[in-house]
């Protein structure tokens, strides 16, 4: 199962995606950027900041 959503960010709107399920399989249920390019989709890890920074 999929989770498709939007970041808000200072220069607009971000598409996001996360897996929340995945039958007999670990995953990784991190937030990635989805972006949408020619031939397909492009989806990479979101790069948090941390507080403590």
């Amino acid at each position: 199962m999929l989770l498709m959503d939007y970041a808000r960010k200072p220069q607009g709107l971000e598409r996001t995606m996360a897996v929340l399920k995945m039958r007999g399989s670990q995953h990784s249920s991190a937030e990635h950027r989805m972006t949408i390019v020619p031939g397909g989709l492009k989806v990479e890890p979101v790069e948090r900041v941390s507080a403590q920074e």
